[in-house]
């Protein structure tokens, strides 16, 4: 989940998701298995959301997905992006 674990950080990575849709995905996430979410033990008053090992074990599948998409499309990606998918089979870093 790139490093990010709070609901605001996700808000701010600049993918411009409105507040309320991204209430709804990680509570969608959630109910399905995918992130857990938890109080942060430093603040209380936040919640950290990590990811499961059934959302790790998808991380392949997408980025399958991402690899297959840029060849066959046109994409932003950079070719050095697309093989760093490629390469480590797509699983998040310490998984």
């Amino acid at each position: 989940m790139s490093g990010v674990s709070h609901y605001n950080g996700y808000l701010c990575a600049g993918e411009g998701i409105a507040t309320n849709v991204l209430s709804d995905r990680l509570a969608r996430l959630e109910a399905t298995g995918f992130v857990t979410k938890a109080r942060d033990p430093a603040d209380g008053r936040r919640h950290v959301y990590s990811l499961t090992d059934k959302g790790a074990d998808l991380a392949p599948v997408l980025s399958a997905i991402v690899v297959w998409a840029a060849r066959h499309t046109a994409t932003d990606a950079t070719a050095d992006a697309v093989a760093a998918l490629g390469e480590g089979g797509g699983r998040p870093a310490g998984r």
